[in-house]
């Protein structure tokens, strides 16, 4: 019995080796059958092939990149204009937190002038009443109280010219005309005081020339008002 079974067994497999070869020899024979120029064109289709996977993989490898230099450069554009951004609006910052400095101190000039003005043209009441031609001294004043007015209310619409001017799309170029208003009103207030200082001066020259009666005394020149504290201010809204 074992001696059967041992028998079967060398048969099946000299079965499958014999099948095997018969494959074998047979897809020899059939590669065999191509003529050279079939071998060709088969070797031709291979590299063919192989050639068109390459470029599908080189043409993968350049989208990515591109795609990633795409990134890159829209990345660094999102850092450029988070970066402007920020110093537009720091620039924005400092040339309103400027201007409403200037414009505060330009009114502080203004409403000093005025007071002195007010002061003095009260003094001339008081002299007219005595008999004292102080005509040139009062139509100088009323010329300062005229170019203070227009300084007021030039320097009033400055606030909201300079909240235009920031939020504009070029705000250096739209500060332009903010400044040019400051550098008017500036030089009215120069002008006016300069011109309350001649008022001043052609008062005192009338109480001088004033002849008194008999038995009476001259009236007292007017004080010199304290105008220092005007040109500093004048002088710091020019900065």
């Amino acid at each position: 019995m074992a001696s059967i079974t041992k028998n079967l067994i060398k048969t099946a497999t000299l079965t499958a080796v014999t099948l095997l070869l018969f494959v074998g020899v047979a897809a020899l024979a059939q590669e065999d059958d191509l003529t050279p120029q079939e071998h060709k064109e088969q070797h031709q289709a291979l590299l063919e092939e192989r050639k068109a996977e390459m470029e599908a993989k080189r043409e993968e490898v350049q989208a990515n990149m591109e795609v990633k230099k795409a990134e890159m450069e829209a990345k660094k554009e999102e850092r450029a204009e988070r970066k402007a951004a920020f110093f537009a609006e720091k620039v924005q910052n400092r040339l309103t937190n400027l201007s409403h400095n200037i414009i505060t101190r330009m009114g502080a000039a203004i409403e000093r002038l005025r007071n002195i003005t007010d002061r003095m043209l009260s003094r001339i009441d008081t002299l007219e009443a005595q008999g004292i031609d102080t005509g040139a001294s009062k139509d100088t004043l009323g010329d300062v109280h005229t170019g203070l007015d227009t300084a007021e209310a030039m320097l009033s619409s400055l606030a909201s010219d300079v909240e235009d001017a920031v939020s504009s799309d070029d705000p250096r170029a739209a500060f332009q005309s903010v400044k040019a208003t400051m550098d008017d009103v500036r030089d009215i207030i120069t002008q006016s005081h300069a011109l309350l200082r001649q008022g001043v001066e052609k008062l005192k020259t009338a109480v001088r020339d004033a002849r008194p009666e008999p038995g009476t005394e001259l009236p007292p020149a007017p004080d010199t008002p304290d105008t220092d504290t005007t040109e500093a201010e004048t002088d710091e809204s020019d900065a």
